[in-house]
């Protein structure tokens, strides 16, 4: 089947991109809560900037 339909390809992109997202955002706050326990409170500006 070479050729799909466009609508698949569609939903493919958008999966992958929500994906995407979620992955992003879960290594966000991960950074975040890795640099809460070793960085002072100096650095919170900082991490809040990583949130969006």
């Amino acid at each position: 089947m070479p050729q799909m339909k466009p609508l698949y390809w569609m939903n493919l992109y958008i999966i992958v991109l929500l994906l995407l997202v979620l992955f992003m955002v879960f290594i966000h706050y991960l950074f975040i809560y890795k640099c809460d326990d070793i960085v002072s409170l100096n650095n919170k500006d900082i991490n809040l900037i990583w949130l969006w």
